[in-house]
């Protein structure tokens, strides 16, 4: 069609591939005789290269990379038997990370299954449906806000990143710092009887995701002002068995309805207050909440897992390319 192209054989994920060259794109071919083929991809990819590649780069709207000032530079190559090695322990970092991702999505869909068939079998004579507001202590608060100057020190602070990642509040989890006041820590303490939402987010995935407060939360912990508390009246609601059955398809369905667009997604705190929950007496909802969580609590192992196969292949990066 007039267009030159190239059929090359491309990497992706260290996986081989024939692919149309884009115009925009710079196509190397290993030399065998210097660099094998499954080692030049990982190399290329890794900061070591990368950071190198910046420093020639040019233009700054949108910086390009001259093969002319790329082929002068000079890099520590490895033996080739060593460039093997190097390649076969990323490409098994990179095939155990995905495998990890797959068994932690299977873990998810264990719990929606879970938790769909608990609330399905409720019976209707046993419980009420209720406004969310009804079984809370207090009314919806957002968290707080203080400028830069007083962040990297003090109290641990909750943000729409932890919010993201976790399910379930709990002192492991690593951090923010933020200097806060007697008053404000009292005020946006995070308590047991606590369910947080993401009230506001640039990506639709994090309007409205919920997450529990752990009741073995030790460490005073505040929430910043992205994230809505809502706490719960404990004689009146188990927070395991809400926060469960907001996290069901049910319960995930009820809130995408109130989720709000606007240059950025979100929730309202009045619109999480009128959410009409299931409401069977304590004892059953603390059943189902213990049964559903001690699931949930058995999935986390393959969350940490998942979360360290995460992180293993830039450390394998770094420590072959970097150190």
């Amino acid at each position: 069609e007039g267009y030159a192209t190239c059929l090359t054989t491309a990497i992706h994920n260290f996986r081989l591939y024939l692919g149309i060259c884009s115009a925009h794109a710079m196509v190397l071919r290993a030399k065998h005789q210097v660099v094998c083929s499954e080692y030049l991809p990982v190399f290329m990819q890794s900061d070591y290269f990368m950071d190198r590649a910046k420093t020639i780069s040019v233009g700054s709207l949108s910086p390009t990379i001259n093969w002319k000032t790329l082929e002068r530079e000079e890099f520590a190559l490895p033996p080739l038997d060593e460039q093997r090695r190097i390649a076969a322990a990323l490409t098994n970092a990179s095939d155990l990370k995905a495998a990890a991702y797959t068994l932690c999505q299977a873990g998810h869909q264990v719990v929606a299954s879970a938790a769909a068939c608990e609330f399905a079998n409720l019976k209707e004579d046993i419980f009420t449906t209720v406004r969310l507001d009804s079984v809370c202590s207090q009314r919806p608060q957002s968290g707080l806000y203080k400028p830069a100057t007083f962040h990297g020190r003090g109290s641990r602070v909750l943000t729409m990143k932890e919010l993201f990642s976790n399910d379930v509040v709990h002192d492991l989890i690593d951090m923010e710092r933020m200097e806060v006041s007697e008053s404000e820590l009292q005020n946006f303490k995070l308590t047991s009887s606590d369910i947080l939402f993401g009230r506001r987010s640039v990506v639709l995935e994090g309007a409205g995701r919920c997450v529990l407060v752990s009741d073995c939360l030790q460490e005073p912990t505040v929430f910043e002002s992205s994230v809505l508390r809502i706490t719960l009246d404990p004689s009146r609601a188990d927070p395991r068995y809400i926060f469960e059955w907001l996290r069901s398809p049910s319960g995930a369905q009820h809130l995408k309805r109130i989720v709000t667009f606007t240059t950025v997604s979100g929730v309202a705190g009045s619109d999480v207050a009128r959410l009409r929950i299931p409401l069977p007496p304590l004892d059953v909802q603390r059943t189902i909440g213990r049964r559903l969580h001690g699931i949930r609590n058995g999935m986390d192992i393959s969350h940490d897992y998942s979360a360290y196969c995460e992180r293993l292949p830039a450390l394998l990066n770094y420590a072959m390319f970097d150190a």
